[in-house]
């Protein structure tokens, strides 16, 4: 049976160019029909590098996705902050952008949708230590008496259920931060200088201390089987305690990572340290507390040794009170000189491979008319969107890489595609990591995140300046 869905990561375009099976997920050398509903997610996500170079291969799919009609797909877009969508939805697919739901005449009800007066929500506290001895004892401060607070709750008998789920939702303190380097200092804080505050607090007051028995981070630095295991820790509350992993956290430590797919219900309390690079993302990453079952509080920790910082604390209120209006617009120029230098012949290989069913180099000739329709093809769509989005058409350009890929490849000089395992000399592509090969070859992508550029760097013995010297 056909496949009825597919579930990927558009980073992993890029080896559609090096996967000859690929083109089966579009219908080729199959009785199925390429796909016709195409949904992303996350669409403000798709900017910058990223974007650029999700925009030049979109192309591709695109041409892959078209029937024997030349119907294409038809392709929503989700996202929750985005602005000029029109301009990167056009640099993306070269389409015409219709927002579902439209305007209304109210803000909080446009008749498809409306917004829910009785919802928790969140609410938003900045907080700048000015007249503590230093930031890093007002963080402490702060951060101890937030998780105190959640043990200092008092729990009667003949409401224990519900009191109980009400300390649940603030008994987890997530933590975000901007940087994995602020992060391990936050680390250091919580293994020794907030529990010795709580713990002088909570003797001088006459309280149960709490005790911080199970901290964990969410970020890259841990591996992919990690992740879940964290996020099912997560859902463990002080009323059903059911955790695979043992017990509630008491904090998470997180970067960037946890402002996309977390969305568990009952976290309600977070700090964020400093003021995100973006709104968007400080929207998107506030977002993970107060979801549906407790009301969101999010504490904004700013320095005020730093400038970003304190202007943003001192104009707390009219940023907060119009936070979607602050939202920075995003950039994709798939068709850019860097762009069009790093993946453009990938955009020609997959077509060639899956649009034109090429399985072997040598077949192709010079003078195959499908083969100049594809040209064609990309040639128009970047004048498209290079004219609409900079008022400049870059197709000349394209249409000459494009040239120079083909009568390469028709020369005879190279007979095989590539392949990641053993790269020889004859091979049209290879990867980064295997530059040595570089020869008349063209360095094609096997993931549209790593775009940079790699460098080896060998450490040699420094030569003596002079004899006998050391």
């Amino acid at each position: 049976d056909p496949p009825t869905l597919i579930i990927g990561t558009v980073d992993k375009f890029a080896m559609l160019a090096w996967n000859e099976t690929s083109g089966r997920i579009f219908g080729k050398e199959s009785d199925f029909s390429p796909p016709e509903l195409i949904i992303q997610d996350e669409l403000h996500l798709i900017s910058g590098p990223v974007g650029t170079m999700v925009g030049l291969y979109e192309c591709a799919i695109d041409l892959l996705c078209e029937d024997e009609n030349g119907v294409g797909a038809k392709i929503v877009g989700s996202t929750a902050t985005i602005r000029r969508a029109s301009e990167q939805v056009r640099s993306l697919y070269n389409r015409e952008i219709i927002q579902f739901p439209p305007p209304g005449i109210s803000a909080s009800d446009n008749y498809f949708s409306f917004e829910k007066i009785d919802d928790p929500g969140r609410i938003y506290m900045g907080f700048c230590p000015l007249s503590a001895s230093s930031f890093v004892t007002g963080i402490v401060r702060c951060k101890a008496a937030i998780l105190q607070a959640a043990k200092a709750l008092q729990i009667s008998a003949e409401n224990e259920d519900s009191e109980c789920k009400i300390r649940d939702g603030y008994w987890t303190l997530i933590q975000y931060y901007n940087s994995l380097r602020e992060l391990g200092r936050g680390v250091t804080l919580l293994q020794q200088d907030i529990p010795e505050w709580i713990n002088s607090r909570s003797k001088a007051l006459g309280i149960e201390r709490r005790y911080l028995n199970k901290i964990d981070e969410l970020t890259s630095r841990k591996r992919g089987d990690e992740i879940p295991k964290i996020l099912e820790g997560l859902d463990a509350s002080l009323t059903t305690n059911k955790s695979k992993n043992g017990g509630v956290f008491d904090s998470v430590l997180a970067t960037s990572m946890i402002s996309v797919g977390v969305d568990v219900d009952r976290l309600g309390i977070m700090t964020i340290m400093g003021q995100p690079k973006t709104t968007s993302e400080y929207i998107q990453a506030s977002s993970r507390v107060g979801r549906k079952d407790h009301p969101g509080l999010v504490i904004t920790c700013y320095n005020p040794a730093k400038p970003r910082d304190r202007s943003h604390y001192e104009t707390f209120y009219r940023y907060h009170n119009a936070l979607y209006k602050w939202v920075e617009p995003t950039s994709v120029t798939p068709f850019s000189i860097p762009a069009v230098e790093k993946g453009l012949h990938g955009v020609l290989i997959i077509l060639l491979r899956h649009k034109l069913g090429f399985s072997n180099i040598e077949d192709i000739q010079s003078d195959d008319a499908r083969v100049e329709q594809l040209i064609e093809a990309i040639t128009s769509r970047c004048i498209s969107i290079t004219d609409s989005i900079h008022g400049e058409g870059r197709g000349e350009e394209v249409s000459l890489n494009l040239r120079e890929l083909i009568e390469l490849i028709c020369s005879g000089r190279k007979t095989k595609w590539g392949t990641l395992s053993n790269p020889d000399e004859d091979q049209l592509m290879i990867a980064n990591k295997d530059r040595e090969l570089t020869s008349k070859a063209y360095v094609t992508p096997t993931s549209l995140r790593g775009v940079d550029e790699e460098c080896e760097l060998s450490i040699e013995e420094p030569k003596q300046l002079f004899e006998g010297s050391n």
